[in-house]
């Protein structure tokens, strides 16, 4: 049998159906475009609570641009909406992003910042493993997530209604987050 790769456009059209329904099947996602693509749907759908691990954040491929930024604004403007940022190091090259396109300015100019509905933190260095390498991911809501297990080709895997996985690395974060005293005041950085 002979299976056909589905276009980009198609691979969108099934991510989005699947977060629209919180729909509990495993998405493989490779690259910056499937990555975009699986995070403007994560923020799209989400209404509570977003959680992100990265390295620094300070990428221009996939999260330093119009269509991720403009889904963490759409997020973050929700009422009640809570961003909790943990990224390995903070990346003092962010400030010279373009700032339209640059996530932490924009959050910093939010209400939600501004109410301490965003919050941002750095590991100093200390990163999440599986398989002794080190993974980033993503959570929404304690029932989607994305995990991406190698963080150079962004190979990742996600799940729009995995309450099970999602705890899990909603739990393992807030266990590093909420004790974790190096908070990062995008105030200061962009003053």
């Amino acid at each position: 049998m002979i299976f056909k790769k589905p276009t980009l456009e198609e691979y969108r059209e099934a991510v989005e159906w699947h977060a629209r329904n919180k729909e509990n099947n495993m998405l493989h996602n490779k690259g910056n475009e499937h990555a975009l693509i699986i995070f403007e749907n994560l923020f799209k759908y989400s209404e509570d609570h977003v959680r992100i691990f990265a390295k620094d954040l300070a990428n221009m491929e996939v999260v330093n641009t119009k269509p991720y930024v403009d889904a963490v604004k759409s997020f973050i403007e929700r009422p009640n909406a809570k961003l909790d940022i943990l990224i390995t190091n903070f990346n003092e090259d962010v400030k010279d992003i373009d700032r339209d396109v640059n996530l932490f300015y924009v959050l910093r100019n939010s209400k939600a910042y501004e109410e301490g509905r965003i919050r941002v933190r750095s590991t100093n260095g200390m990163t999440f493993r599986a398989q002794d390498k080190p993974v980033h991911f993503c959570t929404s809501d304690g029932h989607a997530y994305r995990m991406e297990r190698d963080i150079e080709q962004r190979v990742a895997h996600g799940n729009f209604g995995d309450t099970d996985t999602t705890r899990s690395l909603e739990a393992a974060f807030d266990k590093a987050f909420n004790p974790c005293v190096n908070n990062i005041d995008l105030k200061q950085v962009f003053s």
